[in-house]
């Protein structure tokens, strides 16, 4: 899980704290309610490494966070949290 935290920390010293970046989330309507699976913060730090590796899948994305968070949410989730819908 380095990836995320290098991420976040980037995000950091850009002054958007783990805290900014969920306040920000909820007032866009990323996330609706504090219960829900998908992190603001994790999403984030996840989809930006994702695409400096190259291009994001809906797929990728999933697992990959399943994988350094242990939080479980289908391809699909990601994709209506993008716009999918």
């Amino acid at each position: 899980m380095p990836k995320t935290r290098s991420a976040l920390s980037v995000f950091a010293a850009c002054g958007f704290s783990r805290e900014a970046l969920v306040r920000l989330a909820r007032q866009t309507e990323f996330c609706k309610r504090a219960g829900s699976k998908i992190n603001a913060a994790d999403f984030l730090a996840y989809f930006c490494t994702q695409s400096i590796q190259g291009t994001v899948s809906n797929n990728d994305l999933a697992a990959a966070i399943e994988s350094g968070t242990g939080v479980s949410a289908s391809r699909q989730a990601y994709w209506l949290r993008i716009g999918g819908a």
